[in-house]
């Protein structure tokens, strides 16, 4: 029985590492790995620093537009 789940799972980690091009060049530039973000707060001050919270129980921040994103 465990020997019929091999092969299953051996290819959903081959098709979850590969690299497939998204429709239109869209890629992600912020937080990902599923779930909801909330609450999405961009600074009147400067239009580059944005700040989210996730229902993971996590809060991410950018202050370059969103091309990098640090967990606060």
């Amino acid at each position: 029985m465990k020997l019929r789940i091999l092969p299953a799972i051996l290819l959903f980690l081959f098709c979850a590492r590969c690299s497939c091009r998204r429709p239109g060049d869209f890629k992600i530039i912020g937080p990902g790995g599923g779930g909801a973000m909330f609450h999405p707060t961009v600074s009147p001050h400067d239009t580059n620093t944005v700040l989210i919270a996730c229902d993971m129980s996590g809060s991410y921040i950018t202050h370059d537009g969103g091309k990098s994103w640090r967990m606060v």
